[in-house]
């Protein structure tokens, strides 16, 4: 995993150095998050990939092998190289908060 470390966080940044983590609490900020994130309804960085409140996110996981790729309304956010899972459940996390789901889709990459 490719990470920008700042004081207290890691934010994952696509020319960032290569990252191996292991077991633990090895938490990594999305892309584009603002860095003076607050706690607070309604906030919004200048860079937020998300859609304002109200408004429908789409969110597209590929799952290749042991490589992850995050995209949040088109915007590569985060991504995983030679991870050890292939196979297994999926979960959807809120961190604290209500999550609605509108459609999910699942769809067999094609080679």
């Amino acid at each position: 995993m490719k990470a920008t470390v700042t004081p207290g966080t890691r934010r994952w940044d696509p020319t960032g150095k290569l990252e191996q983590f292991g077991k633990g609490k090895n938490r990594v900020d999305a892309g584009y998050k603002d860095p003076n994130w607050k706690d607070v309804l309604g906030f919004r960085g200048p860079r937020d990939a998300e859609k304002p409140e109200g408004e429908w996110n789409r969110v597209e996981v590929i799952c290749d092998g042991g490589n992850l790729t995050y995209l949040l309304n088109g915007v590569k956010v985060n991504e995983l190289r030679d991870g050890s899972f292939t196979e297994g459940k999926i979960l959807f996390q809120s961190e604290g908060a209500e999550l609605f789901f509108r459609k999910i889709d699942l769809h067999p990459l094609r080679k």
